[in-house]
């Protein structure tokens, strides 16, 4: 569950050099997550979820290694 009611607001999104977004340090998003979701412990790019409050969307913003990347066309076999 997300925070009452309807916002309007810049995400502050960046563009890795995958071409991937993800949560900008500042954004509004980071801790914007009150429900918990015991099942969900890693982001998408394999990075550990916060325990006590989330950010809103596939990304956590963290300082760990990311493990797990989406895949390209480069990363397909001939």
């Amino acid at each position: 569950m997300l925070k009452e009611g309807f916002q309007s607001f810049d995400p502050l999104l960046v563009k890795d050099s995958s071409g991937s977004f993800h949560l900008h340090k500042d954004s509004r998003l980071r801790n914007y997550v009150i429900e918990s979701f015991p099942r969900v412990n890693v982001d998408m790019d394999g990075q550990p979820r916060g325990a006590d409050s989330l950010d809103a969307g596939a990304d956590e913003v963290s300082d760990t290694a990311a493990v797990a990347r989406a895949l390209t066309a480069s990363d397909r076999t001939p």
